[in-house]
């Protein structure tokens, strides 16, 4: 199994698995309410983005190799009352947000390898699920 995240959203814990060799077809499960099994909410194939993104798939790899491709999952938000589902992604040097539901595609950032490394490959500004730390704006001390 390829974990490209794992972690809450709307009060529910979410496991999305990579589903193919290409590493573009995504699995997105929820856990029970009983906590007894893995429900499949939904399945999504990112391959139309190629268009858009050509390097979230390294070509000069081999297809059965795991590295080959370049998406990662930060956070995954679900929204149980309107039945929506969006994925924050890493692709090389942007983040954007893609709703599973509608296949609309958003950029929200874009993401520099640092001053002096502009020349580098920059592979390393992909950010994954473990990466990523939500955010709650609150009153009280913490």
């Amino acid at each position: 199994m390829d974990l490209r995240y794992f972690g809450r959203s709307g009060g529910c814990l979410f496991v999305i698995e990579c589903k193919d060799l290409g590493g573009v077809v995504f699995d997105i499960f929820e856990l029970s309410r009983d906590y007894s099994k893995w429900v499949l909410k939904y399945h999504v194939d990112l391959a139309p983005l190629r268009t858009l993104y050509p390097s979230m798939v390294d070509d000069d790899l081999e297809p059965c190799c795991g590295e080959r491709c370049k998406v990662y999952i930060p956070c995954f938000l679900n929204d149980e009352k309107e039945n929506k589902a969006k994925l924050v992604i890493s692709v090389l040097r942007k983040i954007i947000l893609y709703d599973a539901n509608d296949m609309t595609v958003k950029e929200i950032a874009e993401v520099d390898s640092g001053p002096g490394n502009a020349e580098a490959d920059c592979w390393d500004v992909l950010y994954k699920w473990s990466d990523a730390h939500q955010h709650i704006e609150t009153l009280a001390y913490v």
